[in-house]
């Protein structure tokens, strides 16, 4: 809504859109840790660990498995 309380639409692609939706979440209480997967939260020294010197096909691989 706008501030006169009319309804906008608004059309948007690629950043403007991430950026645009961020914002939307932070006015519903979403953050963006809600969104990720908790398997992401890593440092760099544990993803060096977990991949370092495997093929690519292989690290996919145990992404796609959730590991």
């Amino acid at each position: 809504m706008s501030l006169a309380g009319l309804t906008q639409t608004w059309r948007v692609k690629g950043w403007p859109a991430r950026i645009l939706q961020h914002e939307v979440d932070h006015l519903n209480g979403v953050l963006y840790l809600d969104r990720m997967k908790t398997r992401t939260f890593s440092t760099t020294a544990q993803v060096h660990e977990r991949f370092a010197g495997k093929p690519i096909a292989e690290i996919r691989a145990l992404i796609d498995a959730g590991q």
